[in-house]
């Protein structure tokens, strides 16, 4: 059985490989298609050729490594927008209206709501073409008329792509909507560019909105609201920010998404509660399929969110395996539907959620075991605290990385976390999903949304005790990819000294420490360029680093950004950005929208023209002849263009910040 545990982590090792090579590599679909058909083919001759051979044929494990890596390598790339000749990435000109499917709602940002669209077709002139793509719509708060999930609708084709975020270390949002498979974006001035089209699909989020709308009619309170309906049903937008930082402080962020945690409660509770039919003739398999039922119904009133579904998908599979009464048959269920969700949609692989699910479900299999037998004893209440305290270091020792690597913070009570709110979750749950199908048949008895607020209430106080005890959460942990590489690798070979205590393991593990080691070294006393940064946003923020010394204009502690480049480059002094400096032995003047500057001999090499200044430019190049203009994106747009014309006229280079993305220069 373990050999053939090995087979399946090994056939996803080679899917894996393939999709990464397909993700980062520009390859041919015919040409992959024509490798797959000659590795299809070759791999069924040494099939049949290896049934002959007394011993291992070493041919057959090659072919069907190949075929694993160019089916993950195929699969993307058939998925992938480019390879797609109607995606809406082809388009080579505006059309004059587009038509789209409402598909979901996303959390609306602070300035507008937004939605997720899938586009249908494009209309120009009574002329259709037909078209797809995912689109993310921006509809600016106050606006009256919002769209449901469910709805088709008209909108301007005024699509553009996301705006890149250049800064060093940054959170690219543009990247991160490219992982979810969404090209392009729309930005609407009001609801009355859209219209709506007579026809409407069922729509699972409008069931879960309807859902929502019966328990608000309950009187349920906004935070214990906020909470219910995100542990249930998957709908975020109401928790306010401190509550979420409050739960990150924590460690118990992960709970307010719907993932692996809430299916695999709800599964262990299912099996508790459904195990009398095990006596029946085939108890078992009625068994199985009604707590398939049920795991797939939580899915269909959370709205089918993608999180849902991987891990609805993936604790079906582990369903089956755990109904086999053997912990190997659970081990290859996880591995089997890490194999198809990831053949399905390779662009899973990307996606930060299901990295982190399927981590904490390896741990929890690989190390809950040897944790849970250093300790042995006799009582049952401390062998379930122990069982649990096992658990939640299995599940963190294989996140940690990768929460280093996103998150760069540990909380240092995810222990004390995880033993208190644990158990208040799983009846949260199994409560609150008996509260979720009453609301659905809008037969829920008031009292009983009063006794899951007052449960709610208590977990959010504990939430806030554990937060605030910020001596016990160590922030702005730098961690690279080469650290995250590294780190794994220890914790590889750690599994493999647990199972198999060889030496040559033993000397593998001490030297991937050493090499951690280094690495962490090397990271600590690396030498960054000096950089001189004007940035891609409305806010015309202008960073000058020099060493660990930030000079900054438009500086805000609370962008993300900053705090990124703060922590990457270790930052130790932080003052304003004069008007006037030096930057690699050349000068450069800011003009902003006091427009103070006083000609001098002095020649600049560029001038950074931001918050809008009322100034002649013609007199000013005439006057101040710099070598190169920056126009940050925060200046009025007429202002922007009536200075482009001028640098033009006069032959000046200029970057305009709105066109190009960031401007970052270097001094090595």
């Amino acid at each position: 059985m373990k050999s053939l545990n090995s087979i399946f982590f090994r056939l996803n090792f080679y899917l894996i490989s393939g999709i990464i090579l397909a993700f980062n590599f520009s390859l041919d679909l015919q040409i992959l298609a024509l490798l797959l058909f000659i590795g299809l083919a070759t791999f069924v001759f040494s099939f049949f050729r290896s049934r002959k051979l007394v011993f291992d044929d070493h041919w057959f494990a090659f072919n069907m490594a190949i075929v694993v890596v160019l089916l993950g390598a195929f699969a993307t790339s058939m998925s992938m927008p480019e390879h797609l000749p109607d995606h809406i990435i082809h388009k080579k000109r505006q059309k004059q209206v587009l038509q789209a499917k409402v598909l979901e709602e996303w959390k609306p940002t602070e300035n507008y709501f937004r939605y997720l669209l899938e586009i249908e077709a494009a209309y120009e002139n009574h002329q259709t073409e037909h078209i797809q793509g995912k689109v993310l719509l921006h509809l600016p708060k106050g606006t009256d008329t919002l769209p449901q999930p469910g709805n088709y609708i008209l909108l301007p084709d005024n699509l553009t792509k996301a705006v890149i975020n250049d800064i060093p270390g940054g959170f690219d949002y543009s990247r991160f909507l490219k992982n979810q498979k969404i090209e392009r974006v729309s930005y609407l001035k009001s609801s009355a560019e859209l219209f709506y089209l007579p026809k409407t699909d069922f729509s699972f989020q409008s069931l879960r909105k309807k859902v929502i709308k019966n328990l608000e009619n309950k009187g349920l309170k906004s935070q214990e609201s906020a909470i219910l309906k995100a542990l249930l049903l998957g709908e975020r937008s109401e928790i306010s920010t401190q509550l979420y930082k409050n739960y990150a402080a924590a460690g118990a962020v992960h709970i307010l998404a719907i993932s692996g945690l809430h299916i695999g409660i709800l599964l262990l509770f299912l099996n508790f509660l459904l195990k009398p039919l095990e006596k029946l003739k085939r108890g078992k398999i009625l068994k199985t399929i009604l707590i398939l039922i049920i795991l797939w119904f939580f899915a269909l009133l959370t709205g089918f969110s993608p999180s849902v579904v991987r891990a609805a998908a993936m604790f079906s599979f582990i369903a089956i395996g755990m109904q086999l009464n053997r912990k190997t048959r659970v081990v290859q269920s996880v591995l089997v539907s890490l194999f198809f969700l990831l053949l399905l949609n390779p662009y899973y692989i990307l996606q930060v959620g299901f990295q982190l699910s399927y981590l904490a479900v390896f741990g929890i299999i690989l190390f809950e075991p040897k944790i849970e037998n250093l300790v042995h004893t006799p009582h049952k209440t401390l062998e379930y605290f122990w069982k649990l305290v096992s658990v939640s270091i299995a599940a963190q020792l294989a996140i940690l990385p990768l929460s280093l690597y996103y998150f760069h913070q540990f909380p240092g009570l995810f222990l004390l976390t995880n033993i208190l709110i644990i158990p208040i979750l799983a009846i949260v749950l199994i409560y609150g999903f008996l509260v979720v199908i009453l609301a659905s048949f809008q037969l829920l008895p008031g009292f009983l949304l009063v006794g899951l607020g007052e449960l709610l209430k208590v977990m959010n106080w504990i939430i806030l005790k554990i937060a605030s005890m910020e001596n016990f959460i160590w922030k702005d942990i730098p961690f690279s990819e080469l650290q995250l590489l590294s780190a794994y690798g220890i914790l590889v070979l750690l599994i493999l000294l647990l199972y198999s205590k060889s030496s040559r393991f033993v000397i593998g593990f001490l030297f991937s420490i050493l090499v951690f080691q280094v690495i962490c070294l090397c990271q600590l006393f690396r030498n960054t360029p000096d950089q001189l940064l004007v940035l891609n946003n409305y806010n015309d923020q202008i960073i000058l680093k020099k060493q660990h010394q930030l000079l900054t204009r438009q500086f805000s502690l609370y962008d993300q950004n900053i705090q990124n480049y703060h922590r990457e480059n270790r930052i130790q002094e932080m003052q304003d950005l004069p008007n006037t400096f030096s930057f690699c032995e050349e000068n450069f003047l800011i003009l902003d929208s006091a427009a103070l500057y006083t000609p001098s001999e002095v020649h600049f090499k560029a001038i950074i023209l931001t918050n809008s200044p009322q100034i002649n430019l013609d007199r000013l190049i005439s006057e101040m002849q710099p070598d190169e203009l920056i126009i940050s994106a925060g200046n009025y747009p007429a202002f922007q263009d009536r200075w482009k014309r001028t640098a033009l006229k006069a032959k000046i280079p200029f970057y305009a910040i709105a066109e190009k993305g960031a401007y970052i220069l270097n001094c090595d």
